[in-house]
């Protein structure tokens, strides 16, 4: 195996008390991982449209989650 495919980059990032109690409570064991990577997918799938923007409504709490589930 050639090391580019064994080195898999890592996100490392700080929450809150509150934010990892609730993960553990509504996150079933095993699933943050995968859960969190289909995030990643999405929001880098809307940067690639406009990434400024993109960055610009997130930090406003301008474009949340929630949007992501309304039709």
């Amino acid at each position: 195996m050639s090391r580019s495919s064994e080195w898999r980059p890592r996100l490392n990032v700080d929450i809150t008390p509150e934010q990892d109690t609730a993960l553990k409570r509504y996150v079933p064991h095993g699933l943050k991982t995968v859960l969190f990577s289909v995030l990643i997918e999405e929001l880098v799938e809307m940067l690639k449209e406009d990434a400024p923007t993109v960055i610009s409504l997130v930090l406003k709490r301008k474009m949340t989650a929630k949007d992501l589930l309304e039709d």
